[in-house]
């Protein structure tokens, strides 16, 4: 009777270990910084290396832009050769160059660190620091197969980003909508 209990007692144990195991889940949260962004990639490709599965992602600025490619399904080598590949300065940079502006522009050219529209005669704060028409193609590119995907549970790797309403001065965490315009 005593070993038909220990018996019961282990397989009870292995069968909980085991369940526990499945349920464990490993979250990936990617960090901003420009230029040190470019260090997530590192971590990706070894994350790869090892066979790691990523259950969750999550990511601010430049993070957000390497955990979406990733949670999308791009390898981190894969990753590392589109950022390799893209002039980030020119990319970020909205401003046609100087020398296609006319004189009225060129005067006012890199004066002021914030523009604001105008909406008739109200104006109209900017939605970020950078307009960002230029890295939206490279975006979009990188992220067509998934356009239509406005829930970001449905991509390959759920994702996540957040951003900062320059207006209220509150966090917003991006979950569903364009995944272009999201990052």
């Amino acid at each position: 009777m005593f070993i038909r209990k220990k018996k019961y007692v282990f397989f009870l144990f292995l069968f909980t270990l085991l369940q526990s195991e499945e349920s464990l889940k490993i979250g990936l949260v990617l960090s901003g910084g420009g230029s040190k962004g470019f260090a997530h990639i590192a971590t990706l490709k070894a994350l790869d290396s090892l066979n790691i599965p990523i259950d969750y992602i999550a990511g601010t600025s430049f993070g957000a832009i390497v955990g979406a490619m990733y949670a999308l399904g791009y390898s981190g080598k894969q990753i590392e050769k589109m950022a390799l590949g893209t002039d980030w300065y020119e990319v970020q940079n909205d401003e046609p160059e100087r020398k296609f502006l006319p004189y009225f522009r060129k005067k006012d050219s890199g004066k002021y660190q914030l523009q604001f529209g105008l909406d008739g005669v109200k104006p109209v704060a900017p939605t970020g620091l950078i307009y960002g028409q230029k890295i939206i193609l490279d975006l979009s590119k990188w992220t067509r197969e998934y356009e239509q995907v406005y829930d970001f549970d449905k991509l390959p790797i759920p994702f996540r980003c957040n951003a900062f309403d320059i207006i209220s001065g509150e966090e917003v965490i991006l979950k569903k909508g364009s995944l272009s315009h999201a990052l």
